[in-house]
């Protein structure tokens, strides 16, 4: 009996029973966005914490990983399309994602968090970013947060990490992104520092196309085998 079987109590169907039938899964996240998931110059290798979640899932399911690197805003569709069986890249849940996308259950939980460059302003709330510009990556739930909820002048970029220049240089007052993305940032000896507490906190999950129960079925048995 296979893994999946076994899991499954049944045969896997659908993407499950391909993917299982090929041996590998093709896993989809951003190149750009260390400390989650990042490519080692010295090495070439994709690195970091969505990477060894991606490779501890393809373990738990006994296939081998194969790692996809599209422009973000391009995921949901990919993975409709068939280009990639699952995004382990820190996608948050929204109402429109979930139109096109099933979810798993989370495999970890972030925060929403201002960053300035160092000395700068620390704000108190959401409303002290109106009138500032406030680099997010595009299609990104920072961007619609802001969007939502602020009267903040929102600068995007392709992703998260992109923005970090403009905000050292002096062309954005702040960049809103991922708690551990900044930190990653600020580690790397970049001159950025927090600025005021998160803004809101998001559960992230896995994210595969509709109506592949038996794929979902295995990977909502490798997140909690995982944690």
């Amino acid at each position: 009996m296979d893994k999946a079987t076994e899991i499954l109590g049944h045969e896997p169907t659908g993407l499950a029973a391909e993917i299982v039938g090929r041996g590998t899964v093709i896993v989809a996240n951003d190149a750009n966005y260390p400390p989650q998931s990042s490519i080692d110059k010295a090495t070439g290798e994709m690195v970091g914490f969505d990477v060894d979640v991606a490779r501890k899932m393809a373990e738990l399911l006994m296939l081998e990983v194969q790692f996809e690197n599209p422009a973000w805003e391009t995921i949901p569709a990919g993975l409709q399309q068939g280009r990639f069986d699952v995004s382990i890249g820190s996608m948050t849940i929204t109402d429109e994602r979930k139109k096109a996308l099933d979810f798993t259950a989370p495999y970890y939980y972030t925060s929403g968090q201002v960053f300035v460059k160092k000395g700068g302003t620390q704000i108190a709330g959401v409303e002290d970013l109106a009138g500032k510009s406030v680099g997010v990556g595009a299609a990104t739930t920072y961007y619609d947060f802001l969007k939502a909820e602020s009267d903040a002048d929102v600068k995007t970029y392709q992703t998260d990490a992109d923005a970090f220049p403009d905000l050292a240089n002096g062309n954005l007052d702040f960049v809103m992104t991922a708690g551990p993305t900044g930190q990653q940032a600020i580690l790397s000896g970049q001159p950025f520092e927090f600025s005021g507490t998160p803004l809101y906190y998001a559960d992230l999950p896995f994210a595969i196309k509709k109506a592949e129960a038996a794929w979902l079925a295995l990977l909502n048995y490798a997140v909690p085998t995982m944690h």
